[in-house]
């Protein structure tokens, strides 16, 4: 698969080896969680439930004693960051930063999860283990595109899969249910093959 060049700074990395040092978070060592998404109402339905996106951070730490977790947020996440307070032992919250420190912080990840969003693109495309979330969007349209980047979605669709483009978008009637009853299990698992080049997929 083809690989795509995005640009980083000089003041981009300056800015974000601060932010990183600023929560303890060594390069290469924190998995990025970015249950946000950027747009309108209609976009919220897309976004990682707080208590999934949590649950799994806790999985992860608990399993990877190399990992740290950074929950990112950009201009329209605001709102998520108070359901982030008291995290667990090697978490931290990220914000505030520009789109390029953004950059920055995410090519110094040894991954992402994300919903099906702007930033899982740009980490697919700098070549980090992605996985992205799948609810009521359609992967096959709208997924990150990269060797390294996944989707995981609900196991077994619900029969108003996918509502994107058609009248349920941001009105569910369900809870958002696809997004609430994600396989956790299966997230932490394709987490745990990061940084083994025995199951990594190639490069």
């Amino acid at each position: 698969l083809p690989r795509f060049c995005i640009p980083i700074n000089e003041h981009a990395i300056h800015d974000a080896t601060e932010a990183l040092a600023r929560e303890s978070l060594s390069p290469g060592r924190f998995v990025v969680v970015h249950p946000g998404s950027s747009g309108g109402p209609k976009q919220k339905d897309k976004r990682i439930p707080v208590d999934v996106a949590r649950r799994v951070a806790d999985a992860i730490v608990g399993s990877r004693e190399d990992f740290s977790i950074a929950f990112i947020f950009g201009p329209d996440d605001v709102a998520l960051i108070p359901h982030f307070q008291g995290l667990g032992p090697r978490q931290a919250v990220v914000s505030d930063c520009s789109l390029p420190t953004t950059v920055a912080v995410l090519a110094q990840a040894a991954g992402f999860i994300g919903s099906d969003s702007g930033l899982g693109h740009i980490a697919a495309a700098l070549d980090v283990p992605t996985i992205t979330l799948i609810g009521p969007t359609i992967p096959t349209e709208t997924a990150p595109y990269g060797a390294k980047a996944t989707t995981i979605k609900r196991l077994e669709d619900l029969d108003c899969q996918p509502c994107w483009f058609g009248p349920l978008q941001g009105r569910c009637p369900h809870g958002i249910r696809c997004m609430h009853e994600l396989p956790e299990a299966d997230i932490v698992a394709a987490v745990m093959t990061w940084g083994d080049p025995a199951k990594e997929p190639p490069a």
